[in-house]
């Protein structure tokens, strides 16, 4: 699965497009022309499944716009979605870019009404601009399977992360610190540890000088191959003009297709 968006042309609108002999039966929405038929066509289903054959076939080659798509961009498959998003929630989220938090598909339809535009795109000028740093929770290159194993979680420089909780346990990270809290104290605090699992809820953590106990876990894939694990910190900087540069080209495209027809983008 991914995520794809388009502009319909507006040959249809225009008159420009081929003879479709069922044509009073066609009405133009944001996403493009679609065949509507009446109640009592409707109920002859194999009449109405070989006009409905029909349609599509004519939209497909209707006009010198393929399927009527005037642009058509493919934005990403899930993981660069989620990269994206992640880079935005990274550098402020909401806060900081309000219209491509809140008008970014989370499926495959619908259309972002064209009032959005030119906010959608100051926030994509506004993105590109940015770099962030962010710290990770790794193997150590001597933890059983090093190489199999990394925390999802992505975390900025300078924020109080919370990883986890439950109703006695709360871990967090602050840049290359992983720390425990039970019941607002804090009972380890490190930046390279060892974890063990024991059993499913239980988890032993310890370094050099201190040791604690939680009967949660962040991230349960670091013990998918084995239950002991040496975990430190990986601190990395991402450029959004390196990191998201297809991205914002895409959205580019279809901004300035949207303005030239006057028509939205609409997600697929």
């Amino acid at each position: 699965m991914g995520y794809d968006a388009f502009v319909r042309c507006n040959c249809f609108k225009e008159g420009k497009t081929k003879p479709f002999r069922y044509s009073k039966y066609v009405k133009l929405y944001p996403e493009g022309p679609e065949l509507e038929l009446p109640e009592e066509l409707a109920k002859n289903h194999d009449l109405a499944f070989d006009m409905r054959d029909e349609f599509y076939n004519w939209k497909e080659y209707a006009c010198e716009h393929e399927n009527m798509k005037y642009c058509s961009e493919r934005i990403g498959n899930i993981a660069g979605m989620g990269w994206l998003r992640t880079c935005i929630e990274c550098l402020g989220g909401e806060r900081e870019f309000p219209v491509l938090t809140s008008q970014l598909p989370h499926s495959n339809d619908g259309f972002m009404p064209m009032e959005y535009n030119e906010r959608f795109r100051g926030d994509l000028d506004k993105l590109i601009k940015q770099q962030i740093t962010v710290y990770q929770i790794v193997n150590t290159p001597d933890s059983p399977f090093s190489s199999d194993n990394h925390s999802s979680y992505l975390m900025p420089e300078n924020k109080d992360v919370l990883l986890c909780e439950n109703e006695n346990n709360k871990l967090y990270s602050h840049n290359d610190v992983f720390r425990i809290e039970k019941h607002g104290e804090i009972i380890f605090r490190s930046s390279r540890f060892n974890v063990e699992r024991i059993i499913n809820r239980r988890f032993i953590f310890k370094d050099r000088t201190q040791k604690a106990e939680s009967t949660i876990f962040f991230d349960l894939n670091f013990f998918r191959n084995h239950n002991k694990q040496k975990l430190s910190y990986k601190k990395e900087t991402f450029y959004m003009q390196n990191e998201l540069k297809y991205e914002y080209e895409v959205f580019m495209n279809l901004l300035k297709a949207s303005k030239e027809t006057g028509n939205p983008i609409c997600w697929c």
